[in-house]
């Protein structure tokens, strides 16, 4: 149990939204920049910004997180990064609501 993973999302050139698991979001944004990371950046033009994060995670409930949010639709994705997790029925460890304890 270290909690050293986040969940960050960061906004591209072209406007989309990249939602990505790591444990060093600064490295991470870099790799971005560079080329060297996601696909689906380069793609889109590259990262402009990161838009939102979630820090000292444990692994599993940092990957469920992800899954989660990348789930949400685009308005989803714009509530959360202006009103955070709850705002969007989510927990930090990527549980809703319904999903109980």
């Amino acid at each position: 149990m270290d909690g050293k993973w986040a969940v960050y999302m960061i906004e591209t050139q072209a406007g989309s939204f990249y939602t990505g698991t790591t444990t060093d979001v600064s490295s991470r944004y870099r790799a971005h920049e560079s080329g060297s990371g996601a696909r689906a950046v380069r793609l889109a033009g590259g990262p402009r910004r990161i838009v939102w994060r979630q820090e000292g995670l444990e692994k599993a409930d940092a990957f469920r997180l992800e899954r989660a949010i990348k789930r949400l639709s685009r308005r989803g994705k714009e509530r959360l990064i202006a009103c955070g997790l709850a705002a969007v029925g989510l927990a930090p460890d990527g549980r809703t609501a319904k999903d109980g304890p």
